[in-house]
């Protein structure tokens, strides 16, 4: 066995273990299982067995990376190769797209990027190349300009004229900002799977987001669930918001690129509260109160949600106050 096939026989394992913990303790009411030894994949709710690791077959568990490994994620969970490909394809890939924009826009050095320069009414093609001093250079290609209007572009460049300044555009990309926005609902989710796994992942209030997941080109769920927080970098991890009609999950997650390291924040709903409600609610006290301060749970950060009965009875027990509560 490769490392990476024992690696997905882990996944599956710790999993498939939560699973029968959360059966013998009464934690799983109204939910089966197609499988002595099953997971079941968080994104389209399909159940595997351990034959299912098989990589030769048509819809193997698959190792998944959340965020994407090439924004410096790592691969915690399995999805189905289906759900894994699919989503990879047509979600993670306007992720990349859009922090490969934001990267271009600000200018870092040893980096490059094609540009359209105006000067006036005139508008030529190029590449701007930036070296590792910071010092900026703007390459025009006659393959992507006409030659004779090119030329008289280069001429009408005068440092001394009145207007020596040409303007740079980026050109519009390839990202569908949808997309790129449910690319970090997908992120946020798989590791609150990570975390909790089946305690309440399965909860039909999630039926929604894995819809949208799966219908990537709909618009089924917000997109106004995620900012960008002025919170360091230590608080990433899994959160409850427990401040009264706000509360939720806070999922904090880091994506790094070669040249930049952003915090995410996503909302994601608890199994007693709509993703509407919440947002509404949350823009409501933002509005207000001009500042984001909100409540969290205190939960123990050394806790295992996968093996350890009691943190699970813990979680459960207080969602199913909370549902009371509501």
């Amino acid at each position: 066995m490769n490392p990476t096939e024992k690696r997905r026989a882990e996944i599956f394992q710790r999993f498939s273990q939560q699973w029968e913990i959360l059966k013998q303790n009464n934690l799983l009411l109204g939910y089966n299982q197609k499988y002595i030894s099953n997971y079941i994949c968080p994104i389209c709710l399909e159940h595997f067995s351990p034959k299912d690791l098989n990589q030769s077959l048509s819809n193997p568990l698959t190792l998944e990376d959340a965020p994407p490994k090439s924004l410096g994620g790592k691969a915690n969970t399995l999805t189905c190769k289906k759900c894994n490909n699919t989503l990879g394809s047509q979600l993670d890939s306007h992720l990349h797209y859009r922090l490969n924009e934001l990267d271009k826009k600000k200018f870092f050095p040893n980096t490059e990027a094609k540009v359209k320069v105006k000067m006036g009414n005139a508008v030529v093609q190029g590449t701007v190349r930036v070296d590792e001093n910071g010092n900026m250079t703007i390459f025009h290609s006659t393959k992507n300009n006409h030659k004779e209007k090119l030329e008289e572009f280069i001429k009408r460049i005068d440092p001394n004229s009145e207007n020596p300044f040409v303007t740079i555009e980026f050109p519009t990309g390839k990202v569908d900002l949808d997309k790129f926005q449910f690319a970090l609902l997908k992120s946020a989710y798989l590791l609150v799977f990570e975390r909790f796994g089946y305690i309440f992942i399965l909860d039909k209030v999630y039926d929604r987001l894995r819809k949208q997941l799966l219908s990537p080109d709909k618009k089924i769920y917000p997109t106004k669930f995620w900012y960008e927080p002025p919170y360091p970098k230590s608080m990433c991890g899994v959160h409850f918001i427990i401040e009264k009609g706000m509360e939720s999950i806070l999922v904090l997650f880091t994506l790094k690129t070669d040249n930049t390291e952003r915090i995410i924040a996503a909302i994601l709903p608890l199994p007693f509260n709509t993703i509407d409600n919440i947002i509404n609610n949350l823009n409501q006290k933002f509005s207000k109160d001009k500042t984001l301060s909100i409540q969290c749970l205190a939960l123990d950060p050394k806790a295992d949600y996968l093996t350890e009965a009691e943190e699970m009875k813990k979680i459960s027990n207080w969602i199913e106050k909370m549902k009371m509560n509501h």
